[in-house]
């Protein structure tokens, strides 16, 4: 039976993931923080690991796995993101991972997705340069900028904005690529840096 690692932070996402898995597959763990998926790989020894892009404390899946292949190049990685941008696919296939699908797909794909990666198909989608947008930040992202600048948590920050968590995730997520930073600490610094937070608030 195919050991799978699922790699989420959302509690209600990995539940829906367990439930689409058939019988042919054994969830051996739930990972919240990206960073510790090289752990659970030397104690589980998964054959396959479904892997978010952004997770707790802000940690990469794409770095981890990278990390990941490194050691473990038979384990099979499929990133499973709510992410679409041309740069998050372009940085999967660097790191080397095995697939990459979007969470609105249906059950029917995602499990099509999962069965050609196992048969050792790359699964990536035709890459779309406009949504490789690099270009300056949305008024929303540059709200959430201010709101990290402040130290809010990403529960803190959804509450001030009336928006959801995952949608700040979102935000972030857009965030760090824009800005070519890879956690919060960096973010901040390039946000006084660049005087975006000065342009936020008054």
């Amino acid at each position: 039976m195919t050991k799978v690692l699922i790699v989420e932070d959302h509690d209600i996402l990995a539940e829906s993931l367990k439930t689409i898995l058939t019988d042919d597959f054994e969830v051996v763990g739930v990972v919240k923080d990206a960073k510790l998926t090289f752990l659970y790989c030397q104690k589980f020894k998964p054959d396959l690991i479904l892997m978010d892009i952004l997770t707790a404390n802000n940690s990469s899946g794409i770095d981890a796995c990278s990390d990941i292949k490194e050691k473990f190049e038979n384990i099979k990685i499929l990133f499973i993101t709510g992410f679409d941008g041309a740069g998050y696919i372009k940085r999967g296939i660097e790191a080397k991972g095995d697939g990459y699908i979007t969470k609105d797909k249906s059950k029917d794909e995602i499990l099509s997705a999962i069965n050609k990666v196992m048969n050792g198909e790359k699964v990536f989608p035709i890459i779309d340069s406009q949504k490789e947008d690099t270009q300056g930040l949305t008024s929303k992202e540059q709200e959430v900028l201010f709101y990290v600048c402040e130290g809010l948590t990403r529960g803190e920050i959804a509450e001030k904005m009336f928006i959801s968590e995952a949608t700040v995730k979102t935000h972030l997520g857009n965030l760090f690529f824009k800005t070519n930073t890879r956690n919060r600490t960096e973010l901040a610094i390039y946000a006084v840096t660049n005087g975006y937070v000065k342009n936020i608030k008054s």
